[in-house]
């Protein structure tokens, strides 16, 4: 019998490798992050010394930026930098330094269209016939609508959602009535070779200014001039730029801007944005970025990141490849779902797995076929897109379709906002909380490496939240 059990799996073992031959088998072929010219350095301590500046400049460099309750800084080097290297090594304040790496705005769908274009059809009375002829993302799938979860609130402006992006638009009409002017601002520094005014939080790229009008497009009175609607569309919306008009960034903007958003209270951070880095290699830079999230989660700031548009099953990358920020320790990782609510495959492809311990939410796709509960309408495969604002100053045109897990995570942003805006005093691991099961189950009953927790549904968790007896936490 057992000569006969030990057959049976072989047996099994060889055809399942005949069937799937290529299939967890072989490392995968993924474009890493390139290493930017400059270092991120951790100090030992809770703290940076006083004389941290100094310490980098005897060791050859330019510090860039300090994080001083973090006790890590960035810096360039002012010459070779293999020597910039050694004397950090050998310097007994330093702990860890590794290369800081260049973040970019994942490839994604887009289809902007121009404001005539954007026409009026069988919207209801109640609300702007824009946002409900398009936005199909949150009225039917997420629910922020009139009868669903906007019947808790539309969002407190004293609840702040940054978005770290390319910056956003600030004079587009939609976004101009919840934009905060005095906490937005750019980490990016100044470059005299191009026009783009870097240093201005505008944004040259048109990426986050969707993501930002996602978030918080505002409730307009005249439909006929501004014609979309974020999650919350009363919340107060921080613009923190951290990628230039080229969609790049170094991961330094991103920590700095973490810092301050700690240090001005903002309460969630939106990042579609990010890139992988092979297992065993910049492990300081891992370990740097796990303790900028992990400050900002202890100091009670939600940061939600995007899964990745490859299509990977991350439970076999995860052998090989991590994914930055998004499964970094203290992120919700957000994975892209279609009109159909469908995980995204075909067109961009949504990341996915079991080890992403994340949430689904809208990234829309191209959509051949009209779902039979969308109002009537003249159908374009592009309308199984998300809809929201796109920068004027890149294109002219101030509206765009979009597709992928950048167009997901924002949505997760902006229910999070909600919850906040119920219940201010939850702490991060409450609100994540909320947002697991307010989600639809769809898939395998449970969680399952598809959906993770569900499909975000902004009604059901807000729902949650205000039955909850559920008080909150105080952050110290």
């Amino acid at each position: 019998m057992r000569t006969v059990s030990i057959v049976s799996v072989l047996l099994f073992v060889v055809l399942a490798f005949a069937i799937f031959p290529f299939a967890y088998t072989e490392k995968p072929n993924i474009e890493t992050m390139k290493e930017a010219p400059g270092y991120v350095i951790e100090f030992k301590g809770n703290k940076l010394p006083k004389n941290a500046e100094a310490i980098i400049e005897e060791c050859g460099g330019t510090p860039t930026s300090m994080l001083p309750e973090l006790a890590v800084a960035a810096a360039m080097p002012n010459g070779d930098s293999a020597a910039f290297e050694q004397a950090l090594a050998e310097n007994d304040a330093i702990k860890c330094f590794d290369h800081d790496y260049i973040t970019e705005v994942p490839d994604s769908l887009t289809i902007p269209v121009a404001e005539e274009l954007v026409e009026v059809e069988n919207g209801p009375d109640f609300i702007d016939p824009y946002y409900w002829t398009y936005q199909w993302h949150l009225w039917h799938t997420i629910e922020a609508s009139p009868t669903g979860a906007w019947l808790y609130t539309t969002g407190s402006p004293d609840v702040s959602v940054a978005v770290l992006d390319t910056g956003i638009d600030y004079n587009h009409g939609d976004i101009i009535p919840n934009y905060d002017f005095v906490l937005s601002r750019s980490f990016v520094p100044e470059n005299l070779s191009t026009p783009q005014l870097e240093s201005d939080p505008m944004d040259y790229e048109s990426h986050g200014t969707w993501c930002g009008g996602l978030v918080a497009a505002a409730v307009n009175d005249n439909p006929d001039d501004w014609k979309c609607i974020g999650v919350g569309p009363t919340l107060n919306l921080v613009n923190l730029k951290v990628m230039d008009y080229t969609g790049s960034g170094y991961f330094s903007w991103v920590f700095e801007a973490v810092y301050y958003a700690v240090a001005n209270d903002i309460d969630v951070i939106s990042m579609s944005l990010g890139g992988y880095l092979p297992r065993g290699v910049a492990r300081s830079f891992q370990s740097i970025c796990n303790k900028v999230f992990n400050y900002a989660e202890s100091n009670g700031i939600i940061c939600v990141g995007s899964a990745g548009n490859q299509g990977w099953d991350m439970d076999w990358v995860h052998a090989y490849y991590v994914h930055v920020p998004s499964q970094c320790s203290g992120v919700i990782d957000v994975i892209g779902t279609d009109i159909y609510d469908d995980i995204a495959h075909t067109a961009w492809g949504s990341n996915y797995g079991s080890s992403l311990h994340g949430i689904a939410a809208p990234g829309g796709d191209y959509a051949f076929v009209k779902p039979e509960w969308y109002p009537p309408i003249t159908w374009q495969f592009w309308y199984g897109l998300c809809f929201s604002t796109h920068a004027w100053t890149t294109t002219g045109f101030r509206y765009s379709w979009k597709g992928g897990t950048s167009m997901a995570a924002p949505h997760v942003a902006g229910v999070a906002g909600l919850i906040l805006s119920v219940n201010p005093d939850l702490s991060p691991a409450q609100v994540r909380h909320f947002l697991f099961q307010g989600a639809e189950d769809l898939g395998m009953p449970g969680y399952d490496e598809y959906y993770n927790f569900g499909r975000l549904n902004a009604f059901n968790s807000l729902e949650a939240v205000q039955n909850s007896r559920i008080r909150g936490a105080v952050v110290w």
